[in-house]
């Protein structure tokens, strides 16, 4: 196991999502996160509105925050920030 993997499971929920989706404001809140901590978990709440795909929300978070995902597990994703060195590859 990676050491990010391995950090991943040690970390606490950063940003939690519920019922008012991914919005401008918790997608603020992520990317404040990533700068702070590289590497944040992200928990979808019960409530998160099941209208919105899942998988949909994660790639969109993904893009809007130039992140990777490290580790999913149900409703709980791990992303790392990517490093501007690797953006250009």
């Amino acid at each position: 196991m990676d050491a990010d993997k391995k950090k991943a499971k040690t970390l606490s929920v950063s940003v939690r999502i519920g019922k008012k989706g991914l919005n401008e404001e918790v997608l603020k809140e992520i990317k404040t996160q990533l700068k702070a901590k590289k590497i944040i978990k992200i928990k979808f709440l019960k409530d998160f509105d099941k209208r919105d795909n899942l998988a949909e929300v994660i790639d969109k978070i993904l893009s809007e925050t130039n992140s990777n995902i490290i580790l999913k597990s149900g409703f709980v994703i791990v992303i790392k920030k990517i490093a501007k060195n690797e953006l250009k590859r």
